[in-house]
Parts: structure tokens; C-alpha cells; sequence
């Protein structure tokens, strides 16, 4: 298939495309802000991958739509989005968010309805557990609103008759990127502490599973909104007591959470201090089948291959 990704440079976007180039029958076609940093990631000697420049500014439209249609794109994969665990959210760091976000959707769409050639049987579309597909009522958030957003900029496909599969991501863990690879080193050195409340939930997934769980999906060519999550969440308790004893460190009794608080606002009390318990179950009626549904095993898979 030929496959197009968006966003393709992040820490997700790295592993799915190096499993896709391993498999003959896929070319892709990288778009990216940065080239350069592209080609540096990706070997840019690859024959089975095109980079081009992207921009949802509107600015390379005509360029970014030409090279689409050459490369008669089959699979688009949406990974854009600003990185949300990164910083704080200033006022400006927010508006980042949701503009990388809904901007690069309502580019997709556009795109998408101005192709005068075959247009792409699938899109996928990176997005969060901020919203649970069974409990989507409840209190407002601006997580939510980014999801809500987000997932909103790209319905339109639907009217072309492609097949648009929402895919909302839990926190991935890996020793490369992410929150897991910034308090490894803390827990290494013997200076592990919790983070968070005891009692509320942690919904994570390996990120071997996170890239399955997304190639399951575009070959099976299904449809709707699927939680991309381990079927086995655990308490924030559960969890940092799993990363001491794997890694054999101490967990000390400190309580930072004021700290956090204080440092990170908004963002502590949405991330942070957020408890999430998500269930795949519409993943698993599609007949995904997960490498690490444990914590402790994709701790144990994580660690070994951390330096």
C-alpha cells in the first residue's frame, strides 16, 4: 500500500514507520515541518520512502496536494499534534495545541476533497483517552475540548466514503521518548518517588503494542473509534511500585505533589492528577491481540533496553 503520515518524526510516528518500511509491499510518503530532521531519522537513502515539506498554513497547498495525488495515496495517517506533556501551558503553548491539531485536520479534509484522482480508501487519526467512547459526558476539560476539536476537523472524510478510524492513544511507554524515558534516570539513581494520588488510575500501553495495535487496524480496514490502551490498567500506586521492583530500587515515601502543582497548574491537574481508567474493548473485538497487556512485562521489555 501506498501509505502517507503526517507527524511521522515523534516518538509513535519513529516506530511505525521503520515497521512499515520492513514490510515489501509499503511505500510512504513522510510529510514533515523539517525535512532535514526527517532524512536524519528516516534513512534518507531509503527507496521506499518520499519526504516532503509540510504546512498547514495553507502556504505549499498546491505543492503538498500535488505530491499527494502522484503518489496515489491509499492510507493517510494523521500524527500531528504539539506535544503536550512538553512545557508548560502558557497561552501560547495552548493555542499551539489545538492549532497543530484542528488546522492540520481541516488541511487533510481540504486536501482530500480537492483531488481530482483516486482519493485514499482509510485515514487515521491519532487522539487521546482524554475522552472515553463510554463515558464522554462529564466534567469539561481542556484536554477534552482539544480531543473533541481534533477528532471534529476530520468527520468530513466520512462523505467520501473513506473509511476515517479514530485512534485514541493512552500514555506510551518507552524508554525513547515520553514520560516513562524523563523519570527513568530519577528511579535508576535510586531517587524514585510517586507521582500523583495512590488510589487513581493509570491506563498506559507499550509502545510495540500502540504501533501493532495501529497496523492491526489499517488492515483490517475497519472503522469508528477504537482506545488504544493495555487491557490491564493499574492504580498510580500499582505503578510506581512495579517500576521500583523491576528496575530493584527503593520507591521513597515523598510527597511531591504540591510542587507539581504549583510548577505545572492547569496542566498537573489534567495530566498529572488525572485518573483514567479506559478498557479497549472495541480493540479487542476487533481481534487485536497484545504483545504486553501486563505492566510488569512491558516494564521488564522496556528496561532492558534502557541505557
Amino acid at each position: 500500500m501506498n501509505i502517507m503520515i503526517t507527524g511521522a518524526t515523534g516518538l509513535l510516528g519513529q516506530n511505525l514507520v521503520k515497521k512499515l518500511v520492513a514490510v515489501d509491499k509499503h511505500k510512504m510518503l513522510i510529510f514533515s515541518r523539517d525535512i532535514k530532521k526527517a532524512q536524519r531519522i528516516f534513512d534518507f537513502r531509503e527507496k521506499k520512502i518520499i519526504f516532503s515539506l509540510w504546512d498547514y498554513s495553507n502556504e505549499h497547498f498546491n505543492h503538498i496536494l500535488e505530491q499527494i495525488e502522484l503518489f496515489n495515496v491509499d492510507v493517510i495517517i494523521n500524527l500531528v499534534g504539539e506535544n503536550i506533556g512538553e512545557g508548560n501551558w502558557t497561552n501560547k503553548k495552548k493555542e499551539q495545541i489545538v492549532a497543530s491539531r484542528v488546522k492540520t485536520g481541516e488541511l487533510l479534509c481540504t486536501l482530500i476533497n480537492k483531488m481530482t484522482s483516486k482519493r485514499p480508501k482509510i485515514f487515521m487519526q491519532a487522539s487521546a483517552i482524554a475522552i472515553d467512547t463510554h463515558t464522554e459526558k462529564g466534567e469539561k476539560s481542556f484536554l477534552k475540548e482539544v480531543v473533541k476539536m481534533s477528532e471534529e476537523s476530520t468527520q468530513a472524510v466520512e462523505k467520501k466514503n473513506i473509511n476515517r478510524i479514530i485512534f485514541r492513544l493512552a500514555p506510551v511507554l518507552s524508554s525513547r521518548g515520553g514520560f516513562l524515558k524523563n523519570i527513568l534516570p530519577i528511579f535508576k539513581y535510586a531517587l524514585g518517588t510517586k507521582i500523583g494520588r495512590s488510589s487513581d488510575w493509570f491506563s498506559w500501553i507499550h509502545i510495540e503494542d500502540a504501533t501493532n495495535a495501529i497496523i492491526h487496524l489499517m488492515n483490517a480496514n475497519k472503522s469508528g473509534i477504537f482506545e488504544v490502551t493495555s487491557p490491564t490498567p493499574v492504580t498510580n500506586h500499582e505503578f510506581y511500585h512495579t517500576l521500583a521492583k523491576t528496575l530493584h530500587r527503593p520507591l521513597w515515601p515523598v510527597n511531591i505533589n504540591l510542587i507539581l502543582k504549583m510548577l505545572f497548574k492547569e496542566k498537573a491537574e489534567e495530566v498529572i492528577f488525572k485518573s483514567t481508567k479506559v478498557f479497549p474493548q472495541s480493540l479487542i473485538d476487533s481481534g487485536f491481540i497484545f504483545l504486553y497487556p501486563k505492566l510488569e512485562d512491558a516494564l521488564k521489555d522496556i528496561i532492558k533496553n534502557f541505557r
